[in-house]
């Protein structure tokens, strides 16, 4: 078999090339070829995620490129740390314990085509106010209270 016109691909080309085929007594046929080259996988969008406990938050990971369809992946699995495999969205519950998170996100094209990104989940620790006192005053007088904390 022959592919003419001999090319090297690039992302975004459509080719049509042609195939011929020849046998054993020179008998030769050929077929036209539609040849597609996608782009690469990249991504796009999403990025690491900062919240508090007691706060959910959410991130969503973008790609383009590739072919067909994307599924979309994290690990390690994180009780609290979420994927929605068709969107990209990682999500991160409110009930996540504080501390720091390093997780990757994986994308994966319809002809099985990966591409990972690091993602740091920090969640801080819960905020909370306490002391001080209760306020009365007139306008324009200065007065001491206790300090909150």
């Amino acid at each position: 078999m022959t592919l003419y016109p001999s090319f090297v691909a690039s992302p975004f080309t459509t080719i049509a090339p042609y195939v011929f085929a020849t046998d054993a007594v020179g008998a030769v046929a050929h077929i036209v070829l539609k040849v597609i080259v996608n782009a690469p996988l990249s991504f796009t969008g999403g990025a690491d995620i900062t919240t508090t406990y007691g706060r959910a938050d959410t991130s969503t990971f973008t790609v383009s490129g590739g072919t067909g369809s994307h599924t979309y992946a994290i690990a390690p699995t994180q009780s609290g740390i979420t994927i929605n495999t068709s969107t990209g969205a990682v999500t991160v519950s409110s009930s996540l314990t504080a501390g720091t998170y390093y997780e990757t996100v994986t994308v994966t094209d319809s002809k099985g085509y990966t591409l990972t990104k690091a993602l740091t989940v920090l969640v801080n620790a819960a905020v909370s106010v306490s002391g001080g006192q209760d306020i009365t005053t007139t306008r324009a007088y200065q007065d001491t209270y206790t300090t909150f904390t």
